[in-house]
């Protein structure tokens, strides 16, 4: 569970109460027509801006902000390592054999295009 988040989420709601607390109107932050235009403008703006089966895939990545798995740094630092002293013992085309055994698929993704012979700066 990523902590931010929650703490993120929890300051923004602390900041409407105190707002509250301190002499404003709870009334004034709920306004009917303001609510619609700006939920359904955000949802309208992001349905413009996304092809529909990223939208329907949403509620994946809101579940992967609040429950985000920690990474092992160093592991993948080994493994980039071992890549790279492959690849300049026995060229680039030897990590072909390893991209079954990659876990991530932003390495993985970069192995292959790099084995393809995409240019450098694009990777």
């Amino acid at each position: 569970m990523d902590v931010g988040t929650v703490i993120g989420i929890g300051v923004a709601f602390l900041a409407i109460g105190l707002g509250i607390l301190f002499g404003g109107n709870p009334l004034a932050l709920i306004d009917v027509v303001s609510v619609f235009v700006v939920l359904l403008g955000t949802v309208g703006a992001t349905i413009a801006c996304f092809p529909l089966a990223k939208i329907f895939k949403l509620h994946t990545v809101a579940l992967k902000a609040v429950f985000h798995k920690s990474t092992d740094v160093v592991e993948i630092i080994l493994d980039l390592v071992k890549y790279a002293e492959l690849a300049r013992r026995e060229g680039i085309l030897s990590l072909e054999n390893l991209v079954d055994e990659m876990k991530d698929p932003f390495i993985v993704r970069g192995i292959k295009m790099a084995v393809d012979g995409t240019d450098p700066e694009l990777i």
